[in-house]
């Protein structure tokens, strides 16, 4: 029933197209991709290629109903290879097209694939990825098999190149949150109004305190409690640019006190605007400061002494 298998395949590309849309990586996506692939007779074995633009090749990232001899050989295509220039050069392929091409040659001897089509996926005109489709048991695909599956190719261009764009920005807050934390100073990150949106781990090594107990709690908070009242107006005399700097010293959720060098510096947290506090702690530099001056103290009394 051609009909009724229009509308299947209709069917799978709507469910498809939905959940690819819901995918949080590109590995995700591709097996979302071939488990709907293998539900479409006569297909029961393909691959997606991932294009590396660095190295320029192409990389078999997912696959399904190949033999490891198989995958072991096909699993890599560099630019000097002729299946990688048959790929970038975006054609669609099937074996009828390729002929006596030696892309098919190794599946049809080694794995007995009868049928072979291979799909091309761009994006803005360029080639990013590629879908193999294969058969074991089929002479041809039919025409409704090769419209559902290029389709679907034409699906995961857009797709992929969202799902990579988010990957990177993802990448990219786990590096800066690497950094953030490996950074010795104590970091408060606060809205306008002086309440905690985040601290960095130093602030728990020091202060003992987790982001839980801290969040949306006043930094006002994380100083000594009759100390409170000058650190507001000092931190409002920062905010507004009449000091640069606060000495007020902070206490630890245990009750230790901490002398420290806090400065502040307007910016942006997740969309809204914030305010940065960068507080360092000076006990090895006042420790540091008293023992010159005891060694002063006492050169001084020893020249004296010396007179």
């Amino acid at each position: 029933m051609p009909g009724k298998q229009v509308e299947n395949l209709l069917i799978m590309q709507r469910d498809l197209a939905l959940s690819l849309h819901g995918s949080s990586t590109t590995r995700e996506a591709y097996e979302k991709i071939l488990d709907m692939l293998m539900r479409i007779d006569p297909i029961d074995s393909g691959g997606v290629y991932e294009l590396d633009t660095e190295n320029r090749s192409l990389h078999l990232a997912a696959h399904r109903g190949l033999l490891p001899e198989t995958v072991r050989q096909v699993e890599n295509y560099s630019k000097d290879q002729e299946q990688y220039r048959l790929i970038m050069k975006g054609d669609v392929l099937y074996r009828d097209d390729i002929g006596s091409n030696p892309l098919p040659e190794f599946f049809r001897i080694k794995d007995r694939i009868k049928t072979l089509g291979v799909i091309p996926v761009a994006h803005e005109g360029s080639i990013i990825a590629a879908l193999n489709i294969a058969s074991h048991g089929a002479d041809y695909f039919p025409d409704t098999v090769k419209a559902a599956v290029e389709s679907v190719a034409a699906q995961m261009g857009g797709v992929i190149r969202n799902i990579r764009y988010r990957e990177q920005i993802f990448e990219q807050q786990k590096n800066l949150l690497s950094l953030f934390n490996t950074i010795d100073d104590m970091v408060f990150i606060l809205d306008n109004s002086g309440n905690i949106l985040g601290i960095n781990e130093a602030v728990t090594k020091k202060l003992g305190y987790s982001i839980d107990e801290l969040r949306s709690r006043s930094v006002l908070e994380v100083h000594p409690a009759e100390l409170r009242e000058e650190a507001a107006v000092v931190v409002g005399r920062m905010i507004s640019g009449e000091e640069k700097v606060c000495h007020i010293p902070v206490q630890s959720r245990e009750g230790r006190r901490l002398p420290v060098e806090t400065k502040i510096t307007p910016g942006s947290w997740s969309g809204t605007p914030a305010i940065f506090g960068i507080t360092r702690d000076v006990s090895e530099r006042i420790l540091l400061e008293k023992k010159v001056r005891e060694t002063s103290e006492r050169l001084e009394l020893a020249l004296r002494g010396g007179n």
